[in-house]
């Protein structure tokens, strides 16, 4: 597998996704309403979470507590305005995908997210019209 730091706008499309998820457990709801309170220091975990990843896979990335990226109010109004259930479904996938690396993947957040991504497939799957007609049996 290969790994690399996921660009500003994954970021923000991951924390647009956790604003609509189902919370059907606690940690959902901490991370929903983390989410929409205080999408920064969300922006900052993910980002320290994906960097921290590639630091795994690569032994030349040493990680540090620096972000790479800084939170852009303006940039991160701009992404939630668009809704693409697809779309944020990818960007969540992929962000998963990129910072699964050695410990990242035993993360309490990667394990919540990857737990939001199920939810979200299964709502995507169970919405769609050739899941409803298809027979019961």
């Amino acid at each position: 597998m290969s790994a690399y730091i996921v660009e500003k706008t994954t970021l923000y499309r991951v924390i647009k996704t956790l604003c609509k998820i189902n919370d059907y457990n606690l940690k959902l709801k901490r991370i929903k309403s983390e989410a929409i309170s205080d999408p920064k220091k969300l922006f900052k975990k993910l980002n320290r979470l994906n960097r921290y990843s590639v630091s795994q896979r690569y032994e030349d990335q040493i990680f540090n507590n620096k972000d790479s990226y800084q939170f852009d109010l303006n940039e991160y109004q701009n992404e939630i305005l668009k809704d693409d259930k697809f779309q944020s479904l990818k960007s969540l996938k992929c962000f998963l995908y990129q910072s699964c690396e050695g410990d990242a993947k035993k993360k309490d957040l990667y394990k919540t997210l990857n737990e939001a991504a199920d939810g979200l497939i299964y709502n995507i799957v169970y919405n769609l019209k050739d899941y409803d007609q298809a027979e019961w049996m």
